[in-house]
């Protein structure tokens, strides 16, 4: 858990001063005055406008979605998966037993202890991490239950139900969140390009 944690915060460092990746700061009438000397003003701005979170009350300061999280976020997915599919074909006693025999000890093994482990600690950073990111309550109460559950999971319970659909939504979302850190890092500066990508999609 400590060591996921120490290892996403590491790495968010890592990329935001060494790569020059942190999240910029603009006034609200910068992005007005730099939409108004492009092809299509309106668009550009709104483009800008949606990729950015209000830092003040009355919005005059505005912050760029902190894209190092959603990088972030893809690797830990995507090792995860891949450690996922290594335990199934190495060990497909356990997959047997877990999911389909039903067998309630196999919650005891130990690689699937260390994952539920250290989606404690993912989760917990990612909350911390994202402190402009105004994470909505539904995801908030995603994270939370889920913490909740690999913590009851740690402590011996039985949720092969929650397992799979652990891996299925971590097979699926390692690719968005890679996309979604490109856009939140690199669209911006190219806003005619996401807008035809956007279309496109």
């Amino acid at each position: 858990c400590l060591l996921t944690m120490f290892t996403c915060w590491a790495l968010q460092e890592i990329l935001e001063r060494q790569f020059s990746m942190a999240p910029n700061i603009v006034k609200l009438s910068d992005l007005q005055r730099r939409a108004r000397k492009k092809e299509n003003p309106l668009q550009h701005f709104k483009i800008n406008k949606m990729m950015s979170k209000s830092l003040d009350m009355r919005g005059r300061y505005r912050i760029q979605t902190r894209g190092t999280i959603y990088f972030i976020k893809s690797l830990y997915e995507l090792i995860l998966f891949i450690i996922s599919i290594v335990v199934f074909i190495v060990d497909p006693q356990w997959f047997v037993d877990h999911f389909i025999r039903l067998y309630a000890p196999s919650s005891n093994y130990i690689p699937y202890v260390h994952i539920s482990a250290s989606l404690v600690g993912h989760y917990s950073w990612e909350v911390i991490a994202n402190r402009y990111g105004r994470l909505s309550w539904s995801v908030l109460i995603h994270h939370w239950v889920t913490a909740a559950m690999a913590c009851s999971i740690l402590l011996g319970r039985y949720a092969p139900f929650a397992t799979w659909y652990g891996f299925t939504l971590v097979f699926m979302d390692f690719p968005v969140f890679f996309t979604l850190g490109v856009r939140a890092q690199f669209s911006n500066k190219y806003p005619r390009f996401t807008r035809r990508a956007f279309t496109f999609s």
